[in-house]
């Protein structure tokens, strides 16, 4: 698994972790001094190089009895290659379970040292050991008061004791002293009367030699009480001067094969093993292991769409409840132990965090040391995020048109955003117009021109718009003409060449006798058209209605004024400039008479006028007026 290949993190000096001297058993202190804590995540320690698996070393070596990782799960997170300066110290006693994930442990130097019972990466094995491969191994046991068992692997696998998938390439094992038992993977297998120790698909190239008066096998070097299934020892690399007659230097061999170095470059010694899984070999190499990924408990996280628009709500699961999280986008995963990049964010389970579809988010578990302690990657879908809503923009960019002394009224409108929005001027601004907070425009403008000036309008989520606004002020429009308004219209039906014609007037009472004698003020009218120059003889006695009063040679014959001709009359009379009304007459009646005249107007137009000013209605007359002229008073 690539993020657990490499590690940073702080640097400890074994001496202060483990209350330790800074030398510990001849060991340099230059190394002790780069050692680093492994990661421990769900009860399993996790080791991924040379330093963290000295740490264990020395822990080990210091506190035999009370180390922590003397019954633990140490799992191997990549291939690991020990400096040359380092002389490994055995582990007095495991009882716990090492496995090595298919990874290879390179650089194994063993000088024993006084008061070692048993010699090996593991001295004395009550626990597991599984899927590792030892590389060329260094190991040498040759003080006369060391240990009665000595292997590249395993001193002494006690009863209870397993080893699974385990392989040693090339390398030496040497017992240099006149007594003891030694083996190219393992001491001493099992213990009679007391139970037995396990091996099963294993195998050793490494050369094995052994003193006068020792015990040595290719594999084992004696098998006290042991199960073997699967062994391969090559037997090209027995000694034949150091007393190396096999793969087992005493007791059972059941199990094993002893291939040359040629076969053991073929498949034929492993036909049982599984290739599928666990083994890989390719054509004419030893077989190794296949990398297994190591289980380390994962950081579980649940998405689920946030409280806000564009937003995501991740509730983590951690491993430890000291440890806090982080969320970063668009990184690179750091490996287990190193620090969180930079960049990331705290995070709190539950909380909003910023997000869109198929984003790719990287959460971290974080010690309270500040080392990532588990990490996933996560891509969210559309149903992770909460679907964003349109982006606050004021939707107002034109105004109308204000008027100077009008009072002004416009309501700004907003578009998309969150709601509850608020509205706010910015920079200068014309004095007499104001702006609510719920966005609406007021005031009386005093001047007429253009203002520009800008506003902004902020929702419930703080996101804020703004906009640049124009407001044209007109002057004030004139005051519409005055029109003079006519008496009420007093219509009367008179019969006209046998047709019934309603016409307009109010000279129905007078008595023909007295308008023809000159009794009533009717002839008022008559003698202004003959002092204006018509002639005038006289009126008929047979209508109620003043008519025809001239023709041009006398009395004609009787004709009335229809509603149509008033308003043909009433259109010369503007067009003349007199307006025959007592309220809104501007030149007098002789005047008026004259103009007609002079404007050849026909003598019906000319009584029509007489009889206006005696009280006739002008209402019908307006009617009318459209055929040819604006009836305006004045015109």
């Amino acid at each position: 698994m690539p993020p657990l290949i490499r590690r940073a993190g702080t640097v400890l000096a074994a001496a202060s972790l483990l209350g330790a001297p800074a030398v510990l058993l001849g060991r340099s202190a230059v190394w002790a001094a780069t050692t680093m804590k492994p990661l421990t995540i769900g009860g399993v320690v996790y080791v991924a190089n040379a330093a963290e698996l000295e740490y264990i070393d020395d822990s080990l070596a210091a506190h035999p009895n009370s180390s922590p990782f003397g019954g633990a799960t140490i799992d191997l997170t990549a291939d690991i290659t020990l400096p040359p300066t380092l002389t490994w110290v055995p582990w007095r006693v495991f009882s716990g379970t090492l496995n090595g994930n298919g990874y290879t442990l390179q650089g194994l130097t063993i000088n024993a040292s006084p008061g070692r019972i048993a010699v090996g990466l593991v001295g004395q094995l009550t626990g597991t050991i599984e899927h590792l491969g030892v590389i060329a191994p260094s190991v040498a046991d040759s003080n006369p008061l060391g240990g009665p068992a000595t292997g590249a692997l395993v001193g002494a696998a006690d009863p209870g004791a397993t080893i699974t998938d385990v392989y040693v390439q090339g390398g030496t094992v040497t017992l240099g002293r006149s007594h003891g038992v030694v083996g190219g993977l393992v001491g001493l297998l099992g213990t009679a009367g007391l139970g037995a120790a396990t091996l099963h698909d294993v195998y050793s190239t490494a050369a094995v030699s052994a003193a006068l008066g020792t015990t040595g096998g290719g594999l084992i070097g004696t098998n006290s009480d042991g199960f073997v299934s699967g062994g391969v020892w090559d037997v090209s690399t027995q000694s034949t001067d150091t007393g190396i007659s096999g793969a087992v230097g005493s007791g059972s061999s059941t199990g094993i094969a002893r291939p040359t170095g040629t076969q053991m470059r073929t498949a034929t010694p492993y036909s049982t093993w599984n290739f599928t899984t666990r083994w890989q070999q390719s054509p004419d190499q030893l077989p190794t292991l296949r990398m297994q990924s190591p289980t380390v408990p994962s950081l579980r996280v649940m998405p689920s769409p946030g409280g806000a628009g564009g937003t995501t709500a991740l509730t983590l699961t951690g491993n430890s409840a000291a440890d806090t999280f982080a969320v970063v986008g668009s990184n690179d995963p750091v490996p287990l132990g190193a620090t969180i990049p930079v960049g990331a964010t705290a995070y709190v389970s539950g909380h909003n965090l910023a997000a869109s579809p198929n984003e790719t988010l990287t959460i971290y578990e974080v010690t309270p040391a500040g080392a990532v302690d588990a990490l996933t990657t996560l891509t969210l879908t559309a149903s992770d995020v909460k679907a964003a809503l349109p982006g606050l923009a004021i939707a107002s960019t034109t105004l109308p048109a204000a008027t100077v002394g009008s009072a002004y009224d416009h309501a700004l409108q907003a578009s998309g955003g969150s709601g509850s929005d608020t509205w706010h001027t910015v920079g200068s601004w014309p004095p007499w117009l104001h702006l609510s907070v719920a966005g609406v425009l007021s005031g009386t403008p005093t001047a007429s021109g253009k203002s520009t000036f800008t506003v902004d309008v902020t929702d419930r989520s703080g996101a804020t718009a703004t906009q640049a606004l124009t407001l044209t002020v007109q002057a004030a429009s004139p005051p519409p003409p005055s029109v003079w308004t006519p008496p009420g219209l007093t219509p009367e039906t008179v019969t006209v060449d046998g047709h019934a014609t309603e016409v307009i007037g109010n000279l129905g009472a007078n008595p023909p006798a007295a308008i023809q004698y000159g009794s009533l003020g009717g002839y008022v009218e008559e003698r202004a058209a003959i002092g204006a120059g018509a002639s005038f003889a006289g009126e008929g006695t047979d209508s109620s209605y003043l008519s025809a009063i001239l023709d041009g040679s006398g009395v004609g014959s009787q004709a009335h004024v229809s509603a149509t001709q008033q308003g043909q009359f009433a259109a010369l009379y503007q067009k003349l400039g007199i307006i025959p009304t007592w309220t809104d007459n501007t030149i007098g009646m002789s005047q008026g008479v004259a103009a007609l005249v002079k404007a050849g107007a026909p003598t019906l137009a000319i009584e029509n006028y007489l009889v206006q000013l005696d009280g006739f209605s002008w209402a019908a007359a307006q009617a009318q007026a459209a055929l040819g002229f604006p009836i305006t008073a004045g015109t």
